[in-house]
Parts: structure tokens; sequence; C-alpha cells
């Protein structure tokens, strides 16, 4: 979601993607905004599924305590419930506009309804404000997330907003959810703005970008560590140098099965179109290397985090970039070479296909498949989960579910989708249901 204010720091690109998990939505509007034969296109090139098509809204936000504009994914606990965050909603003591954001629960009823109730309101100092980021489980009750902006109002300032982002950790205890506050981001070597989830190794280390700060103000991975006084350690495992280096790491981390960290930069690469790193650990540091640059045609302005198959192929998304007129993104392969190396293989371009940017993170089902969210675009322009499936002629596309953007569907699904263990998906649209926003359930056969 695009606000009206700047970071205080950082190169410009920098700039031009602090508070945007939304570069997805500012890239598709070539495509929202195109006429009405190229929509007829897309239809054609992106099928839509032939079942009738239905989405289920489990809450619509409305503002205030019930939050609103939720940007960040879902995730489910050992009971079923589902968590999530909102950028705005809450508090608006520190926050001018719409409030700081909040953490919300969604519990099953005994009817089989959804019930919403919020688990922490931020209020700016000294616990963050504005989370574009869902939340990480540990399986043991305890939840962990970001907040781009708020913390310390001291620092990353500009006009009426404050503070370079936290790391937080929300745990149930017998009196109720008790935040504590793992980090408080400076814009110095730490880093500053992290807009992305956090990832979390079996010695219970969480690792992560911030999208600016660092040594060249081009952001910075780094590792959070618990220590025996019950304080968290923050090492910056990397610090962004630009140019053939990477630059603005806004999405999250993969960390793979050896305990390799796997991440994109929206900018830097030899080309400046973004890039795809490896960090490995060994001897007690940790060895970077970019291990993809993007040059336009193969996409560019890589946003989302990777995810891994069985067979070691790393697959992600970029909200521009393609071999296209219409460069407004990719969905594309990195597969291993014996040997050493990796080969690139874009497996969707959307603007071949003239369809709206795929930008967010993709989740495989059991079989293979790919799925994914269109911030915009669609049947109706206002957003859609679509499926990729693998045949002997390559990745087929279709197209789930369309946003209609009217109540009380939802629009702009900016964050990717779940799974559920009977396969429903879940997920959430930045815009529309109670005007700001939803969290929906897509359900067989509609897929």
């Amino acid at each position: 979601m695009q606000t009206d204010h700047e970071p205080c720091i950082g190169s410009a690109a920098a700039n031009v993607t602090a508070f945007t998990t939304v570069a997805v939505i500012m890239a598709a509007l070539t495509f929202a905004l195109a006429p009405t034969a190229r929509a007829q296109d897309a239809r054609q090139d992106m099928p839509q599924n032939t079942a009738q098509d239905t989405e289920k809204v489990l809450h619509s936000f409305t503002g205030g305590d019930n939050g609103q504009n939720p940007t960040g994914s879902l995730v489910f606990d050992g009971s079923g419930h589902l968590y999530g965050t909102t950028f705005e909603g809450g508090s608006t003591s520190y926050c001018p506009g719409d409030g700081c954001g909040l953490v919300y629960e969604l519990a099953r009823t005994a009817s089989g309804d959804w019930k919403s109730a919020p688990v922490h309101v931020f209020a700016g100092v000294p616990d963050g404000a504005n989370p574009l980021a869902g939340l990480t489980y540990d399986g043991a009750g305890n939840f962990y997330g970001t907040t781009e902006s708020g913390g310390n109002a001291s620092v990353c300032q500009t006009g009426a907003y404050f503070g370079c982002g936290t790391v937080f950790q929300l745990s149930m205890q017998s009196g109720g959810w008790i935040t504590t506050v793992l980090h408080t981001f400076t814009g110095g070597s730490d880093g500053a703005r992290p807009e992305a989830n956090l990832v979390r190794d079996a010695a219970g280390n969480l690792y992560g970008t911030a999208g600016i700060g660092g040594s060249d103000q081009s952001g910075v991975v780094f590792e959070l560590s618990p220590e025996v006084n019950g304080k968290w350690k923050l090492t910056t495992l990397h610090s962004f140098g630009g140019a053939g280096d990477g630059e603005t790491p806004i999405a999250g981390l993969l960390l793979d099965s050896s305990g390799n960290l796997f991440g994109t930069t929206q900018f830097g690469g030899i080309f400046g179109q973004g890039a795809i790193f490896e960090l490995s650990p060994g001897g007690g540091k940790w060895t970077y290397q970019v291990i993809f640059s993007f040059d336009g045609t193969d996409g560019a302005q890589p946003a989302s985090s990777l995810i891994l198959d069985g067979a070691g192929n790393l697959y992600g998304t970029t909200v521009a970039g393609g071999s296209s007129s219409h460069k407004v993104g990719v969905i594309y392969e990195l597969s291993p070479i014996s040997g050493g190396g990796w080969n690139q293989s874009v497996i969707y371009d959307a603007g071949a296909s003239e369809t709206a940017t795929p930008g967010n993170n993709l989740i495989f089902d059991a079989t293979g498949n790919l799925y994914g969210t269109l911030a915009q675009g669609g049947r109706f322009s206002d957003g859609a989960v679509f499926r990729l499936s693998q045949g002997s002629s390559g990745w087929r596309p279709t197209l789930i579910y369309s946003f209609n953007g009217s109540l009380p569907d939802g629009f702009y699904p900016e964050a990717g989708v779940i799974f559920d263990h009977s396969g429903n998906l879940y997920g959430t649209a930045f815009g529309s249901g109670g005007e700001g926003g939803v969290v929906f359930e897509l359900s067989p056969p509609e897929f």
C-alpha cells in the first residue's frame, strides 16, 4: 500500500520501495488502466476455471480497533486459528491518519463462522507501527513479526512519521498476550524499515531483511539470537553495497535444510534490475554470493520470497520486466547446475500473456502445482488467485478466482495465500469488505 511519506534514509532506489509491498500494485497499473480488449486477451491467455467461482469472506475490516488494510500473509497456529496483521487501524496517538496497525486472531466458532479479536494494537513507541509483513509461528505458542516503522521516535523521522521499525514477539501466557520488542532498528549497521516475514531455525534464531540502512544504505540481512539473559542479540550477516551486489531487500528469506539462506533484492545486481543471493554458514562466519542477476528480459525487481521444491529448484516472482512489450513481471525457476552455478528460466511471462503482475509469494500444493495472487488483474482488474500446473508443454496458468471489488468481496490481494489441511486456500485482500479489507477462503471445487 503506497503511502504519502518516504523514509529518511537510503538511496533513490530505496526511496522508491519504502512502505511498499505494493510495488506489486504500482507495476500492475500497466494492466489495470489498459483498454477493455486487452483485459479480454488476459482472460483468454490465463483461462478462468470453469467451476462456479465463490469466495467466502471470513472477516471484513472496518478500521479502528478492528484494523484495516491487511498487506501480510496469514499463518495458522496448532489449534487451527488464523493470525495476521493490518497495516493500519488501532491507535492513532503516535500514528497520524488511520492508526499504527494491529495483530489479529480469527477463530472458528461452533456455528462454523469465524470470530475476530485483536491480539495486539501497536502504539508506535516502543513496540513499532505499521506492520507490512505477516507473522512467523514457532509451534510453541509464540509469534514473531516486524513493523516497518515506529520503535524509537528519535530516528528515521520524516515529518510526522518516525522510527526505523522493530522486531517483536507475541507470547500467550496465563494473563493473556504479552508483547516483547526483540530489536529496535536504528538505521545504522542494523538496517531500517523491515517489510518482510522472518524465518526461524531449529535453534530459535530469527533471520530477516531490512530494506534500507547498513554500511551503504542499501539494506541488510540480519540474525536475531536469544541469549541466556532473556535478551536478543542482532548480528548483521550482510550489508548490501548496490551495483554488482544487491540493493533494497524487501522480501523475506528462505532457509534450506542445510542452513543456507536465499533471498532477493529489488535492485542492484550486475544490471541493476535486482538479484538473487545466497548466504552459507561455515567456520563461524557466513559467506555471501550473488547467484543470479536479472537483466530485465528475464524479469526485474523481484519483491517476493523464494520457495524450494524437492529437487532443489528455487521459484519466485518479479514485479517488472519480461521479454514482451508489456514488462509487468514474470514467474521464474532457478535450477542448480551440476558442478556449480544456477540456470534461470521464465516459466510464466505476465506481459506476454497480457495479464497483471504476479509479484507476491508462491506456494506449492501436494502435487507440485504453484499458487499465487495478482495484486491487480484478473477478470475485473481488482486482483485474482491463480494456479500454475506443469504439463508436457510447460506450465499452464489458470485463474482460480477473480475479485470484483464490490461489497463484501475484496480487492488487491497483496500477500500470497496459504493452505489448510483440507486443501482450502486462505488469504487477505487490502481493500473492500468493510472498506478496510478482508480475510477470505477459497475451497474446492472452485479450483
